[in-house]
């Protein structure tokens, strides 16, 4: 297993990335599914209990950088987007079950 050595090839850029995409997919489906009321119809999510739901749905968005990472063999940046991955789903659990 070799790796590419590249200023991208760190656990950091995996996690913010992996952190980053999905929140800004989550934001893309609400903006298309509410044309400009953003704020009204996240209220009505969170109201609703779909936030989780549009989370975890955004969530598979990592799997484009984690592919991405993984074919240029920058398995450091593989590694972070695993953990972002892992932090987004204990938070949707939390929000699902906990809250």
């Amino acid at each position: 297993m070799i790796q590419k050595k590249s200023k991208y090839n760190n656990m950091l850029i995996g996690v913010i990335l992996g952190l980053i995409i999905p929140i800004l997919v989550m934001f893309l489906i609400i903006a298309m599914q509410s044309g400009a009321n953003f704020q009204g119809y996240y209220k009505q999510l969170n109201s609703l209990g779909l936030t989780a739901d549009i989370l975890r749905m955004s969530i598979v968005a990592d799997l484009l950088v984690f592919y991405f990472f993984l074919n240029k063999k920058f398995y450091n940046a593989v590694k972070g987007v695993i953990i972002s991955a892992v932090i987004l789903g204990l938070y949707v659990v939390y929000i699902k079950f906990l809250r």
